[in-house]
Protein backbone atom coordinates (compact mmCIF):
# COMPACT_ATOMS: atom_id res chain seq x y z
CA UNK A 1 0.00 0.00 0.00
CA UNK A 2 3.07 2.22 0.72
CA UNK A 3 4.42 1.56 -2.40
CA UNK A 4 1.26 2.19 -4.37
CA UNK A 5 1.00 5.75 -2.32
CA UNK A 6 4.42 6.06 -3.22
CA UNK A 7 4.27 5.81 -6.75
CA UNK A 8 1.29 8.07 -7.07
CA UNK A 9 2.51 10.64 -5.19
CA UNK A 10 5.84 10.59 -7.00
CA UNK A 11 3.14 10.57 -10.68
CA UNK A 12 1.33 13.62 -9.34
CA UNK A 13 4.65 15.61 -8.71
CA UNK A 14 5.57 14.63 -12.07
CA UNK A 15 2.22 15.86 -14.13
CA UNK A 16 2.47 19.10 -11.35
CA UNK A 17 6.35 19.46 -12.96
CA UNK A 18 5.23 19.17 -16.31
CA UNK A 19 2.68 21.53 -16.22
CA UNK A 20 4.50 23.97 -14.38
CA UNK A 21 7.53 23.74 -16.88
CA UNK A 22 4.82 24.19 -19.81
CA UNK A 23 3.36 27.58 -17.86
CA UNK A 24 7.33 28.89 -17.58
CA UNK A 25 7.84 28.40 -20.97
CA UNK A 26 4.74 30.33 -22.58
CA UNK A 27 5.68 33.34 -23.68
CA UNK A 28 3.29 36.59 -24.81
CA UNK A 29 3.96 36.82 -28.91
CA UNK A 30 5.47 40.24 -29.69
CA UNK A 31 4.13 42.79 -31.97
CA UNK A 32 6.39 45.05 -34.11
CA UNK A 33 6.03 48.53 -32.55
CA UNK A 34 7.39 51.48 -34.85
CA UNK A 35 6.75 54.97 -35.36
CA UNK A 36 6.66 57.59 -38.14
CA UNK A 37 6.09 60.92 -38.20
CA UNK A 38 8.03 61.86 -35.11
CA UNK A 39 8.08 65.78 -34.09
CA UNK A 40 9.13 67.82 -31.20
CA UNK A 41 5.62 67.72 -29.54
CA UNK A 42 4.11 64.50 -31.12
CA UNK A 43 4.73 60.87 -32.59
CA UNK A 44 2.56 58.19 -34.38
CA UNK A 45 3.13 54.98 -33.16
CA UNK A 46 2.31 52.32 -35.16
CA UNK A 47 1.79 48.28 -35.40
CA UNK A 48 0.27 45.23 -37.43
CA UNK A 49 -3.52 44.05 -36.51
CA UNK A 50 -3.85 41.30 -34.37
CA UNK A 51 -6.00 38.49 -35.20
CA UNK A 52 -8.87 38.66 -32.52
CA UNK A 53 -8.21 41.70 -31.09
CA UNK A 54 -10.83 43.73 -28.94
CA UNK A 55 -8.66 46.50 -28.30
CA UNK A 56 -5.39 47.93 -27.52
CA UNK A 57 -3.59 49.49 -25.17
CA UNK A 58 -0.92 52.20 -25.75
CA UNK A 59 0.97 52.82 -22.94
CA UNK A 60 3.36 55.69 -22.53
CA UNK A 61 6.67 56.15 -20.45
CA UNK A 62 9.53 58.39 -19.73
CA UNK A 63 11.84 56.71 -17.97
CA UNK A 64 10.88 54.46 -15.68
CA UNK A 65 7.61 56.66 -15.20
CA UNK A 66 4.25 56.12 -16.41
CA UNK A 67 1.71 58.93 -18.03
CA UNK A 68 -1.31 58.08 -17.61
CA UNK A 69 -2.27 60.71 -19.24
CA UNK A 70 -1.03 60.18 -22.45
CA UNK A 71 -1.76 56.29 -22.68
CA UNK A 72 -4.81 55.97 -24.39
CA UNK A 73 -7.03 52.16 -25.77
CA UNK A 74 -7.76 51.97 -29.09
CA UNK A 75 -9.99 49.89 -31.22
CA UNK A 76 -10.43 48.80 -34.68
CA UNK A 77 -6.89 50.67 -35.80
CA UNK A 78 -3.59 49.59 -35.81
CA UNK A 79 -1.85 53.51 -35.44
CA UNK A 80 -2.14 56.36 -32.74
CA UNK A 81 -1.07 59.56 -32.42
CA UNK A 82 0.37 60.76 -29.15
CA UNK A 83 0.42 64.32 -28.40
CA UNK A 84 1.50 66.29 -25.72
CA UNK A 85 5.71 65.45 -25.53
CA UNK A 86 8.26 67.43 -24.21
CA UNK A 87 10.97 68.17 -27.13
CA UNK A 88 14.03 66.11 -27.21
CA UNK A 89 13.18 63.46 -24.68
CA UNK A 90 13.21 59.90 -24.92
CA UNK A 91 10.11 57.77 -24.59
CA UNK A 92 8.70 54.32 -24.73
CA UNK A 93 5.27 53.48 -25.84
CA UNK A 94 4.18 49.61 -25.69
CA UNK A 95 1.56 48.29 -27.00
CA UNK A 96 -1.09 45.16 -25.88
CA UNK A 97 -3.51 43.56 -27.90
CA UNK A 98 -6.58 42.68 -25.85
CA UNK A 99 -9.40 39.82 -26.63
CA UNK A 100 -12.54 39.99 -26.58
CA UNK A 101 -12.35 37.90 -22.62
CA UNK A 102 -9.31 39.99 -21.80
CA UNK A 103 -6.59 38.00 -22.17
CA UNK A 104 -3.39 39.39 -24.02
CA UNK A 105 -2.72 38.30 -27.19
CA UNK A 106 0.88 40.00 -27.56
CA UNK A 107 2.70 43.00 -26.83
CA UNK A 108 5.56 45.05 -27.85
CA UNK A 109 7.74 48.06 -27.22
CA UNK A 110 9.47 50.91 -28.89
CA UNK A 111 11.87 53.44 -27.82
CA UNK A 112 11.68 57.03 -29.57
CA UNK A 113 13.23 60.44 -28.99
CA UNK A 114 11.23 63.27 -29.91
CA UNK A 115 12.47 66.05 -32.04
CA UNK A 116 14.67 69.57 -30.63
CA UNK A 117 13.35 72.78 -30.51
CA UNK A 118 14.95 75.57 -32.70
CA UNK A 119 17.77 76.08 -30.37
CA UNK A 120 18.32 79.49 -31.22
CA UNK A 121 14.98 80.58 -29.48
CA UNK A 122 16.06 78.64 -25.94
CA UNK A 123 16.63 81.16 -23.60
CA UNK A 124 15.48 84.39 -21.51
CA UNK A 125 14.51 86.93 -23.93
CA UNK A 126 13.24 90.46 -22.26
CA UNK A 127 11.85 93.45 -24.06
CA UNK A 128 12.43 96.36 -21.28
CA UNK A 129 10.85 100.33 -21.91
CA UNK A 130 10.18 102.63 -19.18
CA UNK A 131 8.26 100.77 -16.57
CA UNK A 132 7.04 97.80 -18.73
CA UNK A 133 9.19 94.80 -18.76
CA UNK A 134 8.51 91.67 -20.61
CA UNK A 135 10.24 88.36 -20.30
CA UNK A 136 9.68 85.69 -21.98
CA UNK A 137 11.18 81.90 -21.53
CA UNK A 138 11.74 79.20 -24.22
CA UNK A 139 13.19 75.99 -22.51
CA UNK A 140 14.75 72.83 -24.69
CA UNK A 141 11.98 70.86 -23.67
CA UNK A 142 9.10 72.97 -25.51
CA UNK A 143 8.12 74.31 -22.80
CA UNK A 144 8.21 78.01 -21.79
CA UNK A 145 6.46 81.16 -19.90
CA UNK A 146 6.06 84.60 -20.30
CA UNK A 147 5.44 87.83 -17.63
CA UNK A 148 4.93 90.79 -17.79
CA UNK A 149 6.40 93.05 -15.20
CA UNK A 150 4.79 91.53 -11.78
CA UNK A 151 2.00 89.95 -12.88
CA UNK A 152 1.97 85.90 -12.93
CA UNK A 153 3.74 84.07 -15.43
CA UNK A 154 1.77 82.50 -18.12
CA UNK A 155 3.62 78.84 -18.92
CA UNK A 156 3.01 77.64 -22.64
CA UNK A 157 4.30 74.80 -24.84
CA UNK A 158 5.95 76.28 -27.92
CA UNK A 159 7.10 74.75 -31.44
CA UNK A 160 8.50 76.93 -34.46
CA UNK A 161 6.08 75.76 -37.74
CA UNK A 162 5.55 77.09 -40.90
CA UNK A 163 7.96 80.06 -40.09
CA UNK A 164 6.44 80.84 -36.90
CA UNK A 165 6.15 80.07 -33.30
CA UNK A 166 3.24 78.09 -32.42
CA UNK A 167 2.46 78.72 -28.71
CA UNK A 168 -0.37 76.78 -26.99
CA UNK A 169 -1.40 77.88 -23.39
CA UNK A 170 -4.72 77.28 -21.25
CA UNK A 171 -6.66 80.55 -20.75
CA UNK A 172 -9.24 80.59 -17.88
CA UNK A 173 -9.52 76.30 -18.34
CA UNK A 174 -9.78 76.73 -22.17
CA UNK A 175 -6.63 75.60 -24.70
CA UNK A 176 -5.51 78.86 -26.66
CA UNK A 177 -3.14 78.43 -29.76
CA UNK A 178 -1.39 81.95 -30.75
CA UNK A 179 1.36 82.39 -33.32
CA UNK A 180 4.01 84.90 -33.21
CA UNK A 181 6.39 85.92 -35.74
CA UNK A 182 9.94 86.03 -34.98
CA UNK A 183 13.39 86.90 -36.29
CA UNK A 184 16.49 85.99 -34.79
CA UNK A 185 19.91 88.21 -35.58
CA UNK A 186 21.93 86.43 -37.91
CA UNK A 187 25.30 87.51 -36.28
CA UNK A 188 24.80 85.71 -33.07
CA UNK A 189 21.49 85.03 -30.84
CA UNK A 190 21.56 88.26 -28.43
CA UNK A 191 18.67 89.93 -30.38
CA UNK A 192 15.91 88.58 -31.47
CA UNK A 193 12.55 89.74 -32.65
CA UNK A 194 9.09 88.02 -31.43
CA UNK A 195 5.86 88.96 -32.17
CA UNK A 196 7.00 92.54 -33.55
CA UNK A 197 8.81 93.41 -30.52
CA UNK A 198 12.65 93.42 -29.78
CA UNK A 199 13.48 91.21 -27.21
CA UNK A 200 17.05 90.98 -26.07
CA UNK A 201 18.98 87.60 -24.96
CA UNK A 202 19.38 87.60 -20.77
Amino acid sequence: MKIKNLILGLSLMALFTAACSKSDDSTTPTIAVSSSNVLSDSVTVQWPAIENTLFYDVDVYKGEEYLEGLSHSVENKTEFIVKGLLANTEYEFVVTAYSTSGDVLAEGSFKVTTEPVLAGLVGTWKYEYSTLIVNYIFNADGTGSYKYGTSTAVSFTWKVKTGKILVAKMVQGFPVKEWLTYSIASDNNSLATIGGTIYFKQ
